[in-house]
């Protein structure tokens, strides 16, 4: 937890507003709007955002929240001013420029504070219940927790603050990245990486700078990940995967993606990022779905169709961009006609 002030003095780009008062206001970090934390910063980057703001005002004026508002935005939204009243609210000129400012120092401070180089069984702050099984030639970061009957094989590495619940398994090569929660039951194969850093970046004059990722992965109970996959870390939330899920080898799922119960998804599919899935889809294998895309619960998604928009629940879906499969078919018969003449 650290002022406010200190944040604002590190990051040239966040003003404070003429109607907000940064005395004895600290923050802990960055949040988001689908998973706001007390006494953390939300950023609200046009009118979408806003909006979406004061959709759900009433449950987060609790939260003792910092907002970063462009500042043509807030003077396009003066009718709104008295519902940001309950809050400290900072002002910017880029909230490109303050996302890269603000979570590069939150990450450097989290990271300064973690000693990622030094077993957690040797600095004694690793929690190993008596049952587990660990593997010679496995590295376990500080403040790990690992439940009964978990196996961890050769080669795996686990860094700081990894939770591991009870009968997991960890196949060889795995690597789990900091923060990251894995439920019961879960069974992750060779070679998969897990929490790495999220593909994220702004252009600010003509460089590409980075949004440092503070989220993490959640796996819940009885997922089963294949070999190979990278799972990414939210930028500011967590990355999702639901209870029973199954992901092939070869998958990769972007910061922010939210997987549901009992989700299929085949080899060599890619989700972009803060793509959500709902209970029971099936995706086949080589299926892409871009950025911020919905496909609902019980949609199921032929080989190598590309999802372009989002797919509403119970139907079957093929082609590019992808339809529903009558439709993709009648389509393709279509086509071979036209050919022939």
């Amino acid at each position: 937890m650290l002022n406010l002030s200190e944040l604002i003095s590190s990051c040239e780009s966040i003003l404070v507003s003429k109607t907000s008062s940064i005395e004895e206001v600290f923050v802990s970090g960055i949040s988001t709007l689908d998973d706001p934390e007390e006494k953390t910063i939300l950023f609200l980057k046009d009118k979408k955002f806003f909006s979406k703001f004061l959709e759900r005002i009433d449950t987060l004026k609790s939260l003792n929240l910092t907002l970063v508002i462009k500042d043509k935005l807030f003077e396009e939204c003066q009718d709104d001013h008295f519902a940001l009243k309950k809050f400290t609210v900072t002002l910017t000129a880029s909230i490109e420029r303050s996302m890269h400012e603000a979570s590069k120092f939150f990450f450097d401070r989290r990271e300064s504070s973690r000693q990622a180089l030094v077993d957690g069984r040797q600095l004694g702050t690793t929690s190993i219940h008596p049952t587990a099984e660990i593997s010679q030639n496995v590295f376990i970061g500080e403040h790990v927790q690992i439940g009964k009957n978990v196996r961890v094989m050769p080669g795996c590495t686990i860094m700081p603050n990894v939770e591991i619940g009870d009968n997991s398994c960890l196949f060889p090569s795995v690597t789990i990245y900091s923060d990251v929660k894995i439920g019961n039951d879960v069974t992750i194969h060779s070679g998969t990486r897990i929490g790495t850093d999220g593909f994220g970046y702004v252009q600010l004059d003509g460089e590409h700078k980075k949004l440092f990722h503070l989220g993490n992965v959640v796996i819940e109970d009885e997922v089963e990940i294949g070999a190979n996959c990278t799972i990414d870390r939210g930028t500011f939330g967590p990355t999702i995967i639901g209870v029973g899920s199954k992901l092939d080898n070869m998958v990769h799922m972007a910061h922010n993606c939210k997987v549901g119960k009992k989700a299929i998804i085949c080899g060599q599919t890619g989700l972009a990022g803060s793509v959500e899935i709902g209970d029971g889809v099936m995706l086949s294998g080589q299926v892409s779905v871009a950025p911020g895309l919905v496909i609902e619960s019980g949609a199921q998604v032929g080989g190598s169709a590309t999802v372009t928009g989002n797919l509403e629940g119970n139907n079957i879906y093929s082609g590019y961009p992808a339809r529903p499969l009558r439709e993709w078919l009648r389509s393709q018969a279509t086509l071979r006609k036209l050919m022939k003449k």
